[in-house]
């Protein structure tokens, strides 16, 4: 059901995008916590929908795995 998402390292940060969507995220390293942030999404903070909160979930999850790759968090 789901298309595969494009990850793509760009600087410091990762971004996030469902080809054929306007769907894209950006995640940035938090270096003194070690984690991933949110930096940039296309939608504001009050859209819901179950679409939009599953391919943030994936999102997220792809550009943990990234992260990890590249060494950013363990």
């Amino acid at each position: 059901m789901w298309e595969p998402l494009r990850v793509e390292v760009q600087g410091k940060s990762i971004v996030v995008t469902m080809p054929g969507t306007s769907f894209a995220v950006t995640y940035e390293i938090d270096a003194g916590n070690r984690t991933l942030v949110l930096t940039r999404t296309w939608l504001g903070p009050s859209t819901t929908s179950p679409i939009f909160a599953q391919f943030r979930t994936r999102a997220y999850q792809a550009a943990v795995d990234r992260a990890r790759e590249l060494g950013w968090i363990v």
